[in-house]
């Protein structure tokens, strides 16, 4: 079963993850990709800004390099965790 086919929020947020994250589908294991899905999908869009601009008090530059960060974050480790060691490294 594709990851694709699990039921999912049907946001617009989640959409954009979701097709950002298409060309791993053969470098992730359907499970991990969607897990990234989902949680790269906390760190980007309305949601996340307006959190980083209310609770965290950051100026707009600061907030969408925080949230690039994050989202780079869950990538490297999806990316570790992949079998093999998707990074190339292992």
């Amino acid at each position: 079963m594709s990851w694709a086919t699990i039921d999912a929020p049907s946001s617009q947020t989640f959409g954009h993850t979701r097709t950002a994250l298409e060309p791993l589908t053969d470098t992730l294991p359907p499970d991990l990709q969607r897990r990234l899905t989902m949680a790269v999908t906390l760190v980007y869009g309305i949601e996340a800004l307006i959190a980083t601009r209310d609770a965290c008090g950051l100026d707009p530059e600061e907030a969408q390099d925080v949230m690039r960060w994050a989202a780079s974050a869950l990538l490297e480790k999806a990316m570790h965790e992949a079998p093999g060691d998707a990074r190339g490294t292992g």
